[in-house]
């Protein structure tokens, strides 16, 4: 055989192995979704404690980040606490980049702390870029 078809081959594998990893992490995904409230679709700003504080509560639904709260309000110190019964696999490695947030969630480390200087919709992601979300700061 000769290189060109050694090289071609090669691709192929690497390429097949990461379809086989991103399904096992979808396929392994939690399916039940009746425990997750939907709350705050009036879009209005949510309460938060005296002091500015609020925790929000984050799991994963198939792949997508979900937040409960599901916005915080600019000025809020904010702690992300992770349902680490939830999140699994390349979804621990957490990512709002444009606030400049990376942090790898651990069963150990499941918290998130920052405070929410700027409004807007801060997309969520995981290091993959398979796990999507948004918090919201208004």
């Amino acid at each position: 055989m000769d290189r060109k078809n050694m090289v071609a081959i090669l691709g192929i594998v690497v390429i097949v192995s990461f379809f086989i990893v991103a399904a096992s992490a979808i396929i392994s995904a939690p399916k039940n979704t009746t425990e997750l409230p939907i709350i705050n679709q009036d879009k209005q700003p949510i309460k938060t404690s005296e002091n500015g504080n609020i925790t929000v509560k984050m799991s994963m639904t198939g792949n997508i980040y979900k937040f409960t709260p599901t916005s915080v309000n600019v000025g809020d110190e904010v702690t992300i606490v992770a349902d680490m019964n939830t999140i699994s696999g390349c979804y621990r490695s957490f990512l709002i980049p444009s606030l400049s947030l990376r942090k790898y969630l651990s069963n150990d480390d499941n918290k998130i702390v920052f405070t929410a200087n700027k409004a807007g919709e801060f997309p969520v992601t995981c290091s993959m870029g398979m796990g999507t979300g948004k918090l919201i700061v208004r």
